[in-house]
């Protein structure tokens, strides 16, 4: 049971977490004149000074989380109440500080739910007021990391995705891309989603790097080879997830490609990218990475590549991947 204050440091409310599996996971006091959830964030009042201080604020899902890395040092962190991110708490964060890191937990419905907080703030986005993402390693959670592997989650943090960039990934996730109609049906879903953006400086920018990509993502599926003028991720998602189930099929013996796979930043998808950062924490500590039990279509994919391919015939392959990828 936690108790849950207002700025003021007074208990208004009390928030009760189940200790064994079990629904709901959190259960908070009934809404009075003095609490409304939607209005709250847990541990604000505590977390008020260093978040001005330092211009951040990390927002993750559970309480348990908040009070681990409280414990230690990261006084900036805070928690919605059991509920999705609301408009009032992302105003209350906005401020304190200008890009609150979202950092939810590595499973399906954490992403889920950095999507469903994305899709909140599109709306509201200003000129310097806007959202960061962090990614959790598949199947981990900021207080897992923090108890076993703290090095892990600072650079996560100090490594946080772009707005646009969060946004573009779910843009491709959401769409086929192998034809020019389906190219342009994603792009024109893109540019409707923008409209939502109330303000009209960012909503203009916002349209015009959308075109951008989807010109440099045309060109280059036509044009491998193609060299763009600036950084942007452009790899397809199949390719991402051929690349992702080579990874687990032979983790041992794709290790030493870790650190260059990292440094490309390649996934374009929010759950590679957090299935690559369990892949990657196993691998460089000499261990061999869980098989993700929640994405049956990867766990195919795995078999299938062992069964049809030799662990040198992929070892030639993730080479040519990556060599390509250098040219770009």
């Amino acid at each position: 049971m936690f108790p849950i204050f207002d700025r003021k440091k007074r208990v208004i409310g009390f928030s009760g977490r189940m200790l064994e599996k079990g629904e709901p996971k959190y259960l908070n006091s009934p809404e009075t004149d003095l609490f409304h959830k939607g209005e709250q964030l847990f541990e604000l009042p505590f977390a008020i000074e260093t978040i001005r201080k330092k211009n951040e604020a990390i927002v993750v899902e559970g309480n348990m989380d908040v009070i681990s890395l409280h414990q230690n040092g990261w006084k900036q962190a805070v928690a919605p109440l059991g509920t999705a991110f609301t408009e009032n708490q992302l105003k209350i964060l906005w401020n304190l500080c200008d890009e609150p890191i979202m950092c939810f937990d590595g499973d399906t419905a954490g992403q889920h739910a950095m999507i469903r907080a994305m899709n909140r703030a599109l709306p509201l986005l200003i000129p310097g007021k806007s959202l960061r993402f962090a990614i959790m390693p598949a199947g981990k959670d900021p207080d897992d990391l923090m108890r076993h592997q703290p090095e892990i989650f600072k650079n996560i943090i100090q490594t946080p995705f772009a707005f646009i960039d969060v946004f573009w990934s779910d843009l491709l996730k959401t769409h086929a891309l192998k034809t020019p109609e389906q190219l342009a049906k994603a792009e024109k879903d893109g540019q409707e989603l923008i409209q939502k953006i109330q303000d009209d400086a960012v909503r203009k920018l916002y349209e015009k790097e959308i075109k951008y990509r989807f010109k440099q993502l045309t060109y280059q599926i036509k044009n491998p080879n193609y060299k763009p003028k600036r950084k942007i991720k452009l790899t397809l998602p199949e390719n991402d997830k051929i690349l992702m189930a080579y990874l687990y099929a032979y983790p041992s013996d794709l290790a030493g490609y870790a650190e260059d796979l990292l440094s490309m930043d390649l996934f374009n998808d929010l759950h590679d990218q957090a299935l690559f950062n369990g892949w990657y924490d196993a691998v460089i500590r000499g261990e061999t990475p869980p098989l993700p039990e929640i994405d049956n279509n990867l766990i195919q994919s795995i078999e299938k590549v062992k069964k049809t391919k030799s662990c040198d015939v992929v070892t030639e392959e993730v080479s040519k991947i990556l060599n390509n990828l250098k040219l770009l």
